[in-house]
């Protein structure tokens, strides 16, 4: 047995230490009392008795009576073995025993005392190793120097169980000697640590903060702070007033007013180095004139589109936010000055409009607002409720709970950051314990699926949530009623056909509503192994319920809701409900699947999956074994929700291998078997791809891509000559996974050079060869100064990657977390980004073979209106000539330019010119002004805004040798076409003429001084609109009193809208289903969508941007795919193909080259997001899954032969074939060539073509084949 023992007052001796005093020593009885910690900004004392202490005359000490309770958690370094015991003690003293510890080093054992109301009154640490046998600690002030510093390195994800004896001493020099716990700045220690870059212990240590007290009505009274830095000695009043109490401790405390008896208290957050205003004393509310809604807490966080205000106050989608401080039981929002608006109020599961005609303050928990008191902010005349413990609920309060239903943990945090929360659950033999890292928003969903399936079980749930100010617990025991079969069923069951493709069920108003209570849209899902042929959902003991079927992309198998109101089985269809016969559960043995089916021949790179069916009995054991090639044996634990996929490289490593896969699986009811026999394919010769393909040209920055199919048997030897300009040599080492990638500046840094490349490649069954004479050209890797041949890479700063932890915006308007499809781990996605990651990612971006990248605004915000939330997109900006010092600073700015040049990329700005930040903007140098058009919503007024934002436009160019700019918005500037408050422009006419002829000019200017970059002079506009006539007549044409035409190019957004609805799903209508057709008008010209231009006009195509759902979820709406399954990344590649054939510049959103995705977005307001911002994620650029890794290969091949094929960029596209699920193009430019056939459709196709695969390198004669969901690039001999 492994056993600690931690020893509590009389029991632990703290030698030496003193209570709230790093020099003095307190004692009562000659007993050492217990210190006590507080987590800065996290943890509280509650109160201070009397107690006897030496004469100094600033020690404090905690009445040891008040004791009533410990809590004791040991744990390691991931917080997953958390080991705990609580127990109640008598007089502050007692001991604690804790057995069955896992042994290492580095443990952390964490002390928390309570008083006999639950409130936490101290938290201490210690770091120590957990050895075999009794193991004692002392935890005291010192040692929790070093315990805070540990507890924060595992906040930060820290093995600190796996650190070395010089890791550990590293730390302990940067923890600072003769300081006060208290003054520690653990969390930057932390931080430093992992970023390798500690410093001195001097860095670390906090300055104490300084309360400003408000005291009203408490002539006579002692102001006192509970902390263990500042004087004992109070503050007296002397009236109505403010007094400062210096010298305070960072953290939670209790200010008192104490006069004789009476006391008056306030818990109060200070924090480190500032000033903290508080009042205490008589209630004081503010007078207000206007108007105030409230939003009852329980229905989740609000936020209210407002317009049609008096005030002429406007909030466009999604709206502003509340309040959330002010009250503990309702969100507020206050729109002062107004009498009368609408409101679109809505939030997780909740929308309505609300009307007010008059001021004052309503509660709107519904569209019909009712009058309400005013909740106003002031002091507090006794103890103050705005900090409290949490509270912990857990429902359904009832004692009985379906296989089917959930259970749901809520934490109410008491407006004090949760610090830790333990949910055990215990159900039979089936133990499981979740921690604070597995809620989110400080709610815990359980299924009771997890637990059992069959039910006739008891299951219970214990939960616990400590925040600074004291621990809150909550209890459920329920009994898991059996599912029901057979004649005995009492109540309601609903069948849907599984064909149907619906396997949810939204519920609600059913007639035993606490076992049955609503459910949130769009449902829980129905049984799936209770039939067969039909999803199943029972209502037992329920005579009536209203509801909904509905699928993953929650899509309404019935269109109206239906009411069942008597007993019975029904049957649903898109008609409604009938009745039907009652379908009893079937249990069966176990059912096994293998595919492919057997007698299949498969490549290496494939897999083997096999799925177990359990009908209804859980699965006891499975095992796989494999004879014939390499020889394997799996058992029921290498599954994984009774699936189990075996790469068939595991299994045989060349071809000409033939073996079987057997498979068992047993349950109550019987065994399951099932064997299938494979092949892998015979052996050849090894085929070999060059990339450009022969006679092409190369840019100078750009790749040689070679790639060699192994022909199913591995390579004795390869090897790569290249002549010419330049001689190197690579052999069979220099290749990984069968690629190799040879930088054209490794061979010559003349354009004009011509280039030959020779490989061979041997395997047992012989020798291939193949060359490509190839020649270099100017500029980066474009080449060309031709907008079409624009290969754009977007990327959202704020959180694409963080390069400088030492800035950044900590709170983003897009999701606050996500969960990795692999692990299932969760993970906070705002990262700080920042110009820095940037630069470091450009080796990355370089190598994927964009020519461009793009950043969405990175100007000053945040030195405007202080709303980080906003800010940090930079769409709101304050200063148009500085750079976002949350981002960087305007050298930094410069060295990203000179890097991005470097590797032949142009830099693109994202530029806001119709609306800026709350606070208005900063003049321009040269004393120029933007000015905000009067009753529009943070708009500009055209034309007084010009010549600032033509300054503006130009001095990035100029100084900065940028490349172009994207506009925001650009209806705001151009003609419009939205209502009034929507757009900024003035007596019709387009000022873009005059802004992009400012762009021009300065781009020529560079360029007649001999600039090398800052010479493309590239815009172009957001227009959101699906209607290509709506954008021609609001952005480019000149309206009736203008001088020129407007943009010459805008994202093409009608394509977008017509691919997405046939290749994936769009996030709202989904009318297009002809893929044919929507090809067709993507790849025709300007002049056929209906654009018009004398200058010439380039739509950009593009599938994701900042502003809309990310591709991945679309088809995980559509299709329920995920990285997990290979079709994710068939369809990836289908919609990068799509780009990499367009005529005209394209924009590649960063991670769909890799696959990216937002598991857990469901739709509005989930993970705290919306469909405009949900795709702004964390960004990656190493670490990819071989799927990914497989997935960006692809997208390198094809920018590779986008580069080098004109035909591809601004070919004149000719349609060969179109269908509802296939497109073939013939694209054409000067002598060359180009056949596409894309293939939508779930089986493969064929067209004809004779020439050279620009993707693979294989030679096609005729017939060329086209498997499903992809597509074949051939370049015509």
């Amino acid at each position: 047995m492994i056993k600690k023992i931690v020893k509590l007052l009389g029991a632990l001796v703290v030698a030496g230490a003193a209570l709230f005093s790093c020099s003095n020593e307190i004692t009562d009885n000659s007993q050492k009392i217990m210190q006590a910690y507080l987590l800065t900004q996290k943890q509280n004392v509650v109160e201070y008795g009397s107690i006897t202490v030496n004469t100094a005359s600033n020690s404090r000490a905690l009445e040891v009576s008040s004791i009533k309770s410990v809590a004791v958690k040991v744990f390691s370094s991931d917080f997953s073995e958390i080991t705990e015991k609580s127990s109640s003690i008598s007089n502050g003293s007692g001991n604690v025993t804790i057995e069955k510890i896992p042994v290492g080093k580095n443990r952390i054992v964490s002390v928390t005392a309570y008083n006999s109301d639950d409130e936490r009154i101290c938290d201490i640490a210690a770091v120590t190793a957990i050895n075999a046998g009794n193991n004692n600690v002392s935890v005291n002030w010192e040692s929790s120097k070093t315990g805070f510093v540990y507890k924060a390195l595992c906040e930060a994800d820290v093995a600190i169980s796996s650190l070395s004896v010089d890791d550990n001493n590293l730390i302990a020099k940067a923890i600072p000697s003769g300081t006060h716990a208290l003054l520690i700045n653990a969390d930057a220690i932390a931080a430093d640590y992992k970023a390798g870059a500690l410093k001195s212990s001097s860095a670390y240590v906090m300055t104490a903060g300084t309360l400003n007290v408000s005291a009203s009505n408490l002539n006579g009274y002692v102001l006192t702070v509970n902390d263990p830095v500042s004087a004992k000695a109070g503050v007296s009043v002397s009236g109505d007033g403010n007094y400062t109490v210096s010298n305070v401790a960072p953290g939670f405390w209790t200010l008192k007013a104490v006069k004789g008896s009476d006391v008056k208290s306030k818990i109060v957050k200070v924090t480190g180095g500032s000033t903290t205003e508080v009042s205490i004393g008589q209630v004081v509310v503010p007078a207000f004139n206007g108007i105030q809604i409230q939003v009852s807490k329980s229905k989740g966080a609000p936020q209210a589109q407002i317009h049609s205000t008096d005030n002429g106050f406007e909030a466009k989608w999604p709206g502003v936010d509340f309040d959330s401080t002010t009250s503990n039981d309702y969100y507020i929002y206050n729109l002062e000055g107004a009498t009368k608006g609408t409101f679109y109020i809505h939030g997780s599961g909740f929308q309505y409009n609300v009307v007010i005609n008059a001021a004052g303050s309503y509660l709107c928990d519904s569209a019909t607002p009712v009058a309400s008191t005013f909740i106003g902010q002031g002091g507090s005349g006794g103890n103050d409720d705005e900090y409290s413990k949490p509270v912990v609920t857990i429902t359904p309060a009832a004692s009985s709970v379906k296989v089917s239903g959930k259970i749901t943990v809520n934490i109410d945090d008491g407006n004090a950051d949760i610090t830790s929360a333990l949910v055990k659950v215990v159900c039979g033999s089936t133990n499981k314990t979740y921690s604070y890292r597995d809620f989110a928003d400080n709610v815990l969903q359980i299924n009771v699926s997890d637990f059992t399936t069959d039910g006739g079980v008891s299951l219970a749930v214990t939960a616990t949530a400590d925040n600074a100010i004291g621990n809150g617990t909550a209890t459920a025991s329920y009994t898991v009623p059996a599912v029901s079969v057979g004649d005995d069923f009492d109540g309601i069951q609903i069948q849907v056909l599984k064909s149907l493709g619906f396997s949810k069920i939204h519920y609600w108003a059913c007639s035993d509503a606490t076992a049955y209570p609503a459910t949130s849209w769009s449902g829980i899902d129905m049984l799936a192994d209770y039939n067969d042929d039909y999803y199943i959902f029972n209502f037992d003991n329920t005579s009536s319920v209203s509801l909904l079927i509905t699928n993953s992309s929650k899509e309404k198998l019935c269109s109206n809701n239906i009411t069942i109101s008597k007993k019975g089985s029904y049957v649903i269809t898109s008609g409604g409900a009938a009745e039907s016969e009652y379908i009893s559960e079937v249990k069966a043995a176990p059912t096994v699947k293998i595919e492919p089916a057997t007698g299949a021949t498969l490549q290496l790179k494939d897999k083997i999956t096999i799925t177990l069916k359990k009908n209804n009995a859980d699965i006891t054991s499975a095992a796989v074994t494999v004879s014939g090639g390499a020889s394997k044996s799996y058992g029921y634990s290498s599954f994984t929700k009774n699936t189990l996929v075996i790469p068939v490289s595991d299994l045989a490593t060349e071809g000409d291998v033939s073996f079987t896969v057997s498979v068992t699986a047993a349950n109550a009811i019987g065994t399951g078997t099932a064997a299938a026999t494979f092949t892998t394919p015979a052996a050849e010769k090894p085929s070999i791809s060059i990339t450009p393909v022969d006679g092409s040209e190369v840019g100078l920055s750009g790749n040689i891509k070679i790639k060699i199919n192994n022909g199913n048997t591995a390579l004795t030897s390869a090897s790569v000559s290249v002549t010419g300009a330049g001689s190197k040599n690579y052999s069979l080492s220099s290749f990984n996974n069968g690629s190799l990638d040879i930088p054209v500046s490794d061979i010559t840094s003349t354009a004009g050079a011509s280039i030959n490349v020779s490989v061979s490649a041997t395997n047992k069954k012989g020798t291939s060869t193949a060359s490509a004479a190839l020649t270099t050209k100017e500029g980066g890797s474009s080449g060309s100064n031709d907008w079409n041949n624009l290969r754009i890479y977007q990327v959202m700063v704020s959180s694409f990657m963080d390069g400088d932890s030492s800035i950044g915006y900590s709170y983003a308007y897009g999701p606050s977390t996500t969960y990795d499809y692999y692990t299932g781990s969760s993970s906070n996605t705002l990262t700080g980004g920042d110009l820095q990651g940037i630069i470091n990612a450009a080796d990355y971006i370089a190598g994927l073979g964009v020519n461009a990248i793009w950043m969405t605004p990175i100007f000053d915000s945040s030195s405007g209106e202080n709303n980080e939330y906003l800010n940090s997109t930079g769409y709101f900006c304050y200063d148009y000539f500085k750079i976002d010092p949350k981002f960087g600073t305007n050298e930094k700015f410069a060295e990203l330019v000179e890097t991005y040049h470097s590797k032949g990329i142009y830099v693109i700005l994202d530029g806001v010119f119709g609306h800026w930040n709350g606070a208005g903007v900063k003049e321009s140098p040269t004393g120029n002004i933007a000015v905000r058009k009067n009753g529009q919503y943070k708009a500009c007024a055209y034309p007084d805004s010009l010549e600032f934002f033509k300054e503006v436009a130009q001095f990035w160019i100029k100084e900065y040798k940028i490349d172009g700019w994207r506009f925001d918005q650009c209806y705001q500037v151009g003609n419009g076409d939205k209502a009034v408050g929507d757009n900024s422009y003035t007596n019709d006419h387009n000022y873009w003429y005059e802004i992009r002829t400012a762009i021009a000019e300065a781009a020529a200017e560079n360029a007649s001084a001999g600039n090398e970059w800052g010479t493309l002079g590239y815009t172009v506009g957001e227009h959101w609109n699906g209607d290509a006539s709506k954008i021609q007549r609001g952005s480019v044409a000149p309206g009736a009193n203008g001088a020129g035409y407007g943009l010459q190019s805008c994202f093409d957004f009608p394509s977008r809208y017509r691919l997405v609805q046939t290749m994936a799903r769009e996030e709202g209508t989904n009318a297009a289903t002809d893929f044919g057709a929507a090809m067709e008008y993507t790849y025709g010209t300007f002049e056929e969508k209906g654009y018009e231009h004398p200058e010439g006009y380039y739509p950009n195509l593009f599938f994701t941007n900042h502003d809309l759902v990310r591709y991945g979820n679309l088809l995980n709406w559509k299709f329920s795919l995920d990285p997990t399954k290979d079709e994710y990344f068939t369809r990836h590649k289908l919609m990068l193909s799509v780009l990499a054939g367009y005529s005209g510049p394209i924009t590649t959103y960063y991670g769909d080259e890799w696959g990216a995705i937002v598991k857990g977005y469901d739709g509005a307001g989930s993970l705290g997001a919306y469909n405009d911002n949900m795709a702004r994620s964390t960004g990656k650029i190493n670490g990819f899954t071989e799927k990914e890794a497989d997935l960006i290969d692809y997208y390198q091949s094809l920018m590779s032969a986008r580069d080098a094929h004109p035909a591809l960029w601004k070919g004149e596209a000719e349609t060969v074939s179109s269908t509802e699920t296939t497109y073939v193009v013939k694209k054409t430019y000067g002598s060359e060539t180009v056949y596409i056939c894309f293939n939508n459709g779930n089986s493969a196709t064929t067209f004809r073509a004779s020439g050279t695969d620009l993707v693979t390198g294989a030679n096609y004669s005729g017939t060329v084949s086209v498997p499903a969901l992809s597509a074949v690039f051939v370049l015509a001999k």
